[in-house]
């Protein structure tokens, strides 16, 4: 670690070495206004001069020292200026303004001859300006916009400074423009608009620099500044570095301009001048130039924002899927897809990812995760699950490193949100399960049922009804629909489906039915279109399931048949009794007893009560 630290230190102390041997004093003309004979000298290079002896010359071979036209100071710190005010300025539209460090009007020579400057038609020592590359043009100049004050005879600009086009001259902020290889994305939580001029950051602990280059033609100062979107486009930093990290302003969007200017003593002087004013401001400060465009820098942070279900977009096309608001849905796991579209609202993370986590009931496990707003979990099985909504930039795996872990991981994330709720997602598949007599429910009001148990009762088929309440069981589908089916003896004919778990059956007359439970979702006709179909068809379709077993319902009409004496049975113990046939008898009457056997045929009554009743001959 230590010979890191010293082999850093020996670099900047190397590069602060050069800087040294090229930092050098570059006094020139900033603004001139032949009108009002006054002109701005600024050094606009980055060591500070004394040009008190510097030597103003112009048409007519006029000259006068710098230091005699004024008594401020002739000392220039970098960026600093002097304006001074020298009568022998030309101001009849056509003039030229030299600057020499000396008397040493005839030379050419750059480092004495600091500067030159022509307007109109003047050609006066054109050769030297040319010669010296301080300028470039035998031809008529242009015009000089560092003085917003100036008369339309101010021309005085063009020129060239060490053979470089425009290296002095107006202020021209140029364009500028994301240096989009410099920048790189490092955390992959910055994206870059291609045409340069925007980029998003994700606001998290990860700094996000933007690296900025600018194109010019004028050497003067450049900085870059920051302003917020408003109409005023309010200035909130000035800085000298193109390496800017919006990340610590929190979300927003803000705006990063180039500014050209001259004077000022560089960025502090900058912003004690102009820190929260408008831009405006710098547009129309005296050799002053902002970059026509800017780069529009969107700072959003993670935010999950709250998920629902679309359910216009959804609809239900099997009607296996019931919806307790746009925040819970029940489906029925089958064969059929049961898509839900979800939505969701995150403002001021719009440009930001967004993907749907699907989890476990208590959110302790991610299960998967999802780029579509489309979810079918019809394929994985019964049980709940929760669907949230991820707010996020930056994870090269979308997350997928993830899967398994509790959803509090993802969350914690840099530049992660999760969602402040959940879409519900109970998967439900279709159970009969097991259906019985509610004896206490049922009773037996008119004591005309029997029971055999809690799945077999006899009722007797007459004018009074004989209800019977079914209960069910069917664990894992409760939130599906559930109906009594009623079947003949074997199910081979569904002879009615039943809303109601109270059932009478007393006025199907005689026979023997069956009652079975059935879950289901989905059917538009709750099944009355299986009706005379055999059982097994309702078993099949989607989203269906029969119960495991039926309650058996035996209807018999009173029937007293036809009674006979059983002459086996009876016998004739005491030889004291006669029959005629099996239905006469005829017995002695004395001290010993003569019973008879009778017998009955009753068919279809079987299970109802039988006895013998005793009359007398009529």
């Amino acid at each position: 670690m230590k010979k890191l630290q010293i082999k850093a230190l020996l670099f900047f102390l190397f590069i602060g070495q050069i800087a040294n041997v090229s930092a050098q004093a570059d006094p020139v003309f900033t603004n001139l206004n032949p009108s009002s004979q006054e002109l701005t000298i600024t050094n606009i290079g980055d060591q500070s001069v004394d040009i008190a002896n510097y030597q103003l010359c112009t048409d007519g071979f006029r000259y006068d020292s710098v230091g005699s036209l004024t008594a401020q100071s002739t000392v220039l710190a970098a960026g600093d200026a002097i304006t001074l005010t020298w009568n022998d300025i030309q101001t009849n539209g056509n003039g030229t303004l030299i600057l020499f460090t000396g008397a040493t009007f005839s030379s050419s020579n750059p480092d004495q001859l600091r500067d030159y400057v022509r307007w109109g038609t003047s050609t006066f020592r054109i050769n030297q300006g040319v010669n010296s590359g301080r300028w470039n043009s035998t031809t008529a100049s242009i015009s000089f916009t560092c003085s917003p004050e100036s008369t339309s005879g101010v021309v005085t600009t063009g020129g060239t400074r060490g053979g470089s086009p425009g290296a002095w001259g107006d202020a021209d902020a140029g364009t500028i423009q994301i240096n989009s290889i410099a920048t790189g994305n490092p955390n992959n939580t910055t994206s870059l608009g291609s045409d340069g001029l925007s980029a998003v950051i994700c606001v998290d602990n990860q700094a996000d620099p933007i690296v900025v280059n600018h194109v010019t033609d004028a050497t003067r100062s450049y900085l870059y500044v920051i302003t917020d979107n408003s109409p005023q486009e309010t200035i909130l930093n000035i800085t000298d570095s193109n390496t800017i990290d919006l990340n610590g302003a929190g979300v927003g969007t803000c705006l990063i301009w180039g500014w050209s200017y001259s004077g000022l003593g560089g960025v502090d002087g900058a912003l004690a001048t102009f820190g929260g004013g408008p831009l405006q401001a710098l547009r129309d400060a005296n050799c002053s130039d902002v970059s026509q465009q800017a780069i529009t820098i969107t700072r959003e942070a993670a935010n999950g924002g709250t998920v629902a279900i679309d359910l216009v977009v959804t609809g239900n096309p099997n009607n296996t899927t019931s919806f307790n608001g746009d925040t819970e849905a029940v489906i029925c796991v089958d064969s059929q897809a049961d898509p839900l579209v979800i939505i969701h609202e995150n403002p001021g993370a719009e440009n930001l990812s967004y993907r749907y986590v699907i989890t476990n009931e208590d959110a302790s496990e991610i299960l998967a995760i999802s780029p579509s707003a489309t979810i079918d979990l019809n394929g994985a099985g019964v049980g709940t699950c929760q669907i949230w909504g991820w707010s996020y930039r930056g994870m090269a795996d979308n997350g997928a490193s993830f899967i398994g872990g509790p959803l509090s991981d993802l969350n914690a994330a840099e530049c992660s949100d999760i969602s402040d709720n959940a879409v519900t997602v109970i998967r439900e598949a279709a159970n009969g399960g097991t259906v019985a007599i509610d004896l206490v429910a049922t009773g037996n009001p008119n004591n005309t049922t029997s029971f055999n148990g809690d799945t077999e009762a006899v009722i007797c088929v007459d004018s009074q009804a004989d209800p019977l309440v079914i209960i069910h069981e069917n664990p894992g589908a409760e939130n599906l629909s559930y109906r009594y089916v009623i079947t003949n003896e074997d199910a081979s004919e569904i002879l009615a489906i039943s809303p109601s778990a109270t059932i009478d059956l007393n006025g199907a007359g005689v026979g023997t039915c069956q009652i079975w439970g059935w879950s289901y979702r989905g059917m538009a006709d709750n099944g009355a279109s299986f009706i005379g179909g055999p059982l097994s068809d309702l078993n099949a379709a989607e989203c269906s399931d029969i119960s495991d077993n039926a309650v058996t319902v035996i209807r018999e009409a009173a029937d007293g048949g036809t009674v006979a004496i059983d002459l086996v049975a009876t016998g004739n113990p005491n030889n004291t009794t006669s029959f005629n046939g099996d239905t006469e008898a005829v017995i002695c009457v004395d001290s010993q007893a003569d019973p008879l056997v009778i017998i009955h045929e009753n068919p279809g009554a079987e299970n109802l009560s039988y006895r013998y009743v005793i009359t007398n001959e009529d």
